[in-house]
């Protein structure tokens, strides 16, 4: 049960018009008023709420909690916005800092976990959004009642947690590449694999101050360098002394402990409680696992259809933004981007917060590469098709009828691979380029053996220690995947399970991909790094049982 605060203060209100630079795309002006909203301990949030500055409809409320500050909100409902499509529906829309980040007081802690539900006085990032809505509905009026929240990335994260004991007026919600799982899968660790360079700029440019006013402390041009100066992690620690909450727990948790499943979504994920659209991108270097996590998740929960998948060719947060017809010099044929903005995300907020048109939207709507195409299913992953094994086969080909392979298995392969020369392993062996022997469209998880003991890092693969294939193996789920060709996502990790003595199985990113009769699928094997389980530098450190990943360069490289 959430409370609602015994008292609503205003404490600051600015009611000035925005004339926004859009008015010439037929975009509506809206007011600015930021106000201080109490919470249900008495701590405030700073919030800042945008109004159509002509009419008195009643329209719903489109807010988006952040910790990266709202100072230049506005700028999201300009004709070249990120909400440029949503503003010109016309909503309400509301930018709160959360707790401890820039104008809002309190304590800011990474990824707060639920409250004890014993405590009626504990507070978290849920009870601080039905503490907001309260409010809202209470004192901008008019107001039609309905509330959708929205997000991408930390932010996508929050609007996932506002479907968690959701209060009465949210109607939609719409997690974007949420940061579902910082250990298994986002940000922060790849199944264990830490990533050193994101995880201490990002934790000490949050928290070194309250609003990214203190830079992290990387004093060379060349961050490689300057993570390769600093020695051991230990040095990193004494650097901050204690002033980086996060960093301190990356060193005190390790491993898949309580303290990072308390901070999991998948933890807190018990029902679809509203109607929840899951938005990520194929090559989403940061959370990608956290899209399909967290539909695959709500989905074994949803027993009324609400819950919906946006797949895209995207990377980071790419689909609010431009057009997303090209990805560098990849063009998909068609501007991604902006139709999933016209055609998915404004219409479904217009349906389920205004009642308005016909939800024409299909349970998986995901973009498939090679050919170009959105395509829909009812299911995700798709139950059409068949599921077929992919084999490397001599002669830089691939095919769906295994070779033979000798009863003792094969042997494994030391030391470098050049990138241009096919391996000297004739059994199973694969070149540096693969061609499909027929025409294929991959919609499901597959695996694919290999002849080294190795993981998939962006395409190439990376000689990983051999004692951790046994254990990395077996925390792997079923359902879980991560190392991907160039078609899927830039994850790495061993996976298993493994096929017989010097063989595992790498198993591909959950993706939608055509192939073409004769198709090349890169690969650039690269050397071990020169220490097992761990990368100098940028590199990754080897938390998931050894594993050496590099991070933009070849593992001990300058």
């Amino acid at each position: 049960m959430h409370a609602v605060p015994s008292r609503v203060v205003l404490l600051l209100a600015l009611l000035t018009p925005l004339k926004l630079a859009a008015q010439a795309d037929s975009l509506p002006v809206y007011r600015e008023q930021q106000v201080m909203i109490p919470m249900r301990d008495g701590v405030k949030l700073n919030t800042r709420i945008y109004v159509p500055a002509t009419g008195s409809t009643a329209l719903p409320f489109l807010m988006t909690r952040t910790p990266y500050g709202i100072a230049n909100s506005g700028g999201a409902l300009e004709a070249k916005g990120s909400y440029a499509e949503l503003a010109r529906e016309q909503y309400v829309f509301v930018y709160q800092d959360i707790r401890g980040r820039y104008g809002s007081e309190g304590q800011f802690i990474m990824n707060r976990p639920l409250h004890d539900a014993s405590d009626p006085s504990g507070v978290d990032e849920s009870t601080d959004t039905y503490d907001t809505i309260t409010w809202l509905l209470a004192n901008i009026t008019p107001n039609n009642g309905s509330v959708g929240v929205l997000g991408i990335s930390y932010p996508g994260w929050l609007a996932a947690m506002a479907g968690i004991h959701p209060h009465p007026a949210v109607k939609a919600i719409s997690p974007q590449a949420p940061m579902t799982d910082t250990w298994m899968g986002d940000d922060f660790f790849h199944y264990g694999a830490f990533r050193l360079s994101y995880g201490f700029e990002y934790s000490t440019g949050l928290e070194l101050s309250n609003d990214e006013s203190v830079p992290p402390p990387v004093s060379f041009y060349d961050t490689y360098s300057w993570y390769l100066a600093q020695g051991p992690l230990s040095n990193l620690t004494a650097l901050l002394a204690g002033r980086v909450p996060t960093w301190t727990n990356f060193t005190e948790h390790p491993s898949y402990d309580a303290f990072w499943k308390s901070r999991a979504l998948t933890t807190w994920l018990t029902e679809v409680a509203v109607p929840t659209l899951v938005v990520g991108g194929w090559w989403d270097q940061e959370d990608f696992y956290g899209a399909v996590t967290t539909y695959a998740t709500l989905e074994r929960l949803d027993h009324h259809n609400r819950n919906y998948l946006v797949m895209g060719p995207w990377y980071h947060g790419s689909w609010s933004r431009g057009d997303g017809q090209k990805v560098g010099d990849i063009d998909f044929g068609s501007a991604t981007g902006k139709y999933y903005r016209e055609e998915i995300q404004a219409p479904w907020f217009a349906y389920w917060l205004k009642g308005k048109g016909r939800l024409d939207l299909a349970e998986a709507t995901v973009f498939e590469s090679g050919s170009n195409e959105w395509k829909r299913f009812d299911h995700w992953p798709a139950k059409e098709g068949t599921s077929r094994k992919l084999y490397f086969r001599a002669g830089g080909q691939l095919s769906f009828e295994p070779a033979s392979m000798p009863a003792s298995g094969v042997p494994l392969r030391s030391g470098s691979w050049d990138a241009g020369q096919p391996a000297t392993n004739t059994t199973n062996a694969a070149a540096a380029t693969q061609r499909m022997a027929e025409p294929a469209s991959s919609r499901m998880p597959g695996g694919v053996s290999r002849t080294i003991d190795s993981c998939c890092k962006n395409g190439r693969f990376l000689v990983a220690d051999r004692n951790a294939k046994a254990q990395a193996a077996s925390r792997l789920a079923a359902d879980r995947w991560d190392a991907a060709l160039p078609f899927g996502h830039a994850l790495c990790s061993i996976a298993g399970p493994m096929l017989r003595r010097g063989s595992l199985v790498v198993v591909l990113a959950l993706t939608s991909r055509a192939f073409a009769q004769g198709q090349e699928m890169p690969q650039e094997p690269q050397q071990p790094a020169a220490v097992p389980g761990a990368c100098p530098g940028r590199g990754q450190i080897g938390g998931a049982g050894g594993v050496a990943q590099a991070q933009g360069r070849r593992c001990g490289a300058r």
